[in-house]
């Protein structure tokens, strides 16, 4: 198949669960990627690649290579983030600090991965909008709960991909976080035997006061993606969820869109996209009594 343009959309993510569908249907031992005639490729979508071509290493042991002749735009967005370092390229500096690094987080990993939240996710830096130290608090731990839950609910064996970028010119930061487990279908359907399209699970999941956790084990279920769901509509981003064959996206006009593919995506993507526009400032409910605080 040849890879045209990679968007954060839903268009981009169906190329790249066909390239998933192409490389497990495969009978070769090896698999040369070949990104030549690939004209974009949003620098987030790599996490979900880069979780792609894990997947088909693991499970097919497919030794996978990346042809040499890529185009020089998407070749440097790929040398800054780290993400061609993995198949032999050297790294190229970031000198504009745009880059949210490709990496890719075993699930005993939480220490690593909560400094590399801390590190990118910094008050006003990257053109984040104005939040208190409070709501950005918040903000990365709700961000950490969508690690969590890879670790405890999808039961990703294969780790947590994640990659990002702040794009001044078109004034937005897009990241995504990437895992490899059960995805929300089947994990509702096991938890709670509520059969549910692919879409419509990851719909229940992000609805009010719904989780699959055990009440009795103390811990509160769905708070990180309904916080930052929360913020995007306010902040007028987008939030683009794929598990399984489901799509479902919050669009800039706070509607949401809900799709299914004709393969399933070999678990659970979460791409946000951040207004950096936005010259609101957001602080949290009662937090101060002379803001009209959003959360």
């Amino acid at each position: 198949m040849t890879i045209y343009r990679i968007n954060s959309n839903h268009h981009g993510f169906e190329q790249l669960i066909g390239l998933h569908h192409q490389l497990i249907s495969t009978s070769d031992s090896t698999f040369e990627l070949d990104l030549s005639k690939t004209q974009w490729f949003d620098a987030n979508m790599c996490a979900v690649l880069g979780a792609v071509l894990v997947f088909a290493q693991k499970k097919k042991r497919l030794k996978i290579s990346i042809n040499r002749t890529i185009q020089k735009g998407v070749e440097d967005i790929m040398q800054k983030n780290g993400f061609l370092c993995h198949y032999g390229w050297d790294e190229e500096p970031d000198i504009y600090d745009t880059v949210f690094k490709f990496e890719c987080f075993e699930s005993n990993e939480t220490g690593r991965f909560s400094e590399y939240i801390e590190k990118y996710f910094v008050k006003g830096g990257r053109g984040l909008p104005k939040m208190s130290s409070q709501l950005l608090g918040r903000f990365r731990v709700s961000i950490y709960e969508i690690f969590e839950n890879a670790r405890e609910h999808a039961d990703s064996k294969h780790g947590v991909f994640v990659c990002g970028q702040y794009f001044p010119k078109n004034k937005r930061i897009a990241f995504s976080i990437v895992d490899l487990g059960i995805g929300f279908q089947k994990k509702i359907r096991n938890s709670l035997n509520l059969k549910l399209k692919p879409n419509e699970a990851i719909d229940w999941a992000l609805s009010e006061c719904n989780t699959t956790r055990d009440p009795s084990a103390g811990k509160p279920g769905g708070i990180g993606l309904k916080l930052i769901r929360e913020f995007i509509e306010k902040n007028n981003g987008r939030l683009i969820i794929v598990s399984d064959a489901g799509y479902w996206e919050l669009t800039e006009k706070g509607k949401i869109e809900m799709r299914q593919f004709e393969f399933p995506f070999p678990g659970t993507a979460v791409t946000f996209e951040i207004d950096t526009s936005d010259t609101k400032e957001y602080y949290l409910e009662g937090e101060d009594p002379d803001i009209d605080s959003i959360f």
